[in-house]
């Protein structure tokens, strides 16, 4: 389970994730207004379907492999299915012991979500209590970290080609900045 803000600053004594880097807060309120400093990094321009309970919308594959910036940067690695860049978002770009995503998760990700998975959804909760994963390196840290870093989000591509995951309630033409002094991105 993930508690507080734990998916997005790690674990204590895991890597900690500051989207602001090391600069300091630069803020100022006026009456009932926060005025920050920060950095515009783009806008969103689609989002798809929530992944709730364990469910993980297939759409969120077909736009990622639609996306602009993924069709220009295709996966280093031939032998995966899926760019690299997808499954790191499902799995918010680490493992369970906050390093960078293991190669088993790229092969797990390619199984679950490739095109033989169909259409629908993925439900992580379901694929984890069969004994189908025992066969698939790294599938049940996979299953539980996409489960976990995708409850209660959006998929969202944005208007210069990237790719993330977002709060349910994310529209188009949001704008996604970086406060200095912050640990995640904000919209």
């Amino acid at each position: 389970t993930v508690a507080g803000g734990e998916l997005f600053i790690g674990r204590i004594g895991g890597l900690r994730y500051r989207a602001g880097g090391d600069s300091v807060a630069d803020f100022r309120i006026s009456g009932n207004v926060l005025i920050a400093m920060g950095v515009l990094v783009d806008k969103i321009a689609a989002v798809d379907a929530i992944a709730h309970r364990g469910k993980i919308p297939m759409e969120w594959r077909n736009a990622a492999i639609k996306n602009s910036y993924l069709l220009r940067h295709p996966p280093q690695v031939e032998s995966h299915i899926l760019p690299l860049e997808f499954c790191d978002t499902l799995v918010a770009g680490r493992n369970s012991d906050g390093g960078p995503p293991r190669p088993s998760f790229y092969r797990a990700c390619d199984h679950y979500f490739g095109p033989s998975a169909g259409r629908g959804f993925v439900d992580t909760i379901s694929k984890l209590l069969l004994d189908e994963h025992l066969e698939i390196p790294g599938a049940v840290e996979f299953l539980d970290r996409a489960r976990a870093s995708t409850r209660n989000r959006r998929f969202a591509s944005t208007k210069r080609g990237r790719i993330g995951l977002v709060p349910p309630r994310s529209q188009p033409n949001k704008i996604i900045c970086i406060l200095l002094g912050c640990t995640v991105p904000m919209l």
